[in-house]
């Protein structure tokens, strides 16, 4: 939250002492304890994404399941999407309707 929530605050200072940094040199910017709270307007998340792509090669973001508008504005903001689904029949359809939802969206699938 003090990340997405603050953008304008977001030089490399304040960001770094908001990542908790792995061994292997990993970067991790972790998610709100109270999910409630991780909602993002699209402008909070494209702003957010814009800044940590300025001082990370890579960014890995790990989104929730539902198509909030934060959740399409990162879809939209990625140069590849990988779609991960569990290996059941259930988790299987649900994929196949998220696939078309995000179709249904606009969202590049070729991606």
């Amino acid at each position: 939250m003090d990340a997405f929530g603050q953008t304008s605050r977001l030089d490399e200072a304040f960001l770094r002492g908001l990542l908790a940094r792995h061994e292997s040199g990993l970067h991790v910017l972790a998610a709100p304890a109270e999910v409630e709270r991780s909602r993002f307007t699209p402008e909070q998340v494209r702003e957010g994404v814009e800044v940590i792509r300025t001082h990370f090669a890579h960014v890995i973001l790990d989104l929730p399941h539902d198509l909030d508008p934060g959740t399409i504005a990162a879809l939209e903001e990625s140069d590849e999407v990988l779609y991960l689904v569990a290996l059941n029949v259930p988790a299987l359809r649900g994929a196949s309707a998220g696939i078309l939802a995000l179709r249904h969206l606009g969202i590049d699938t070729a991606r």
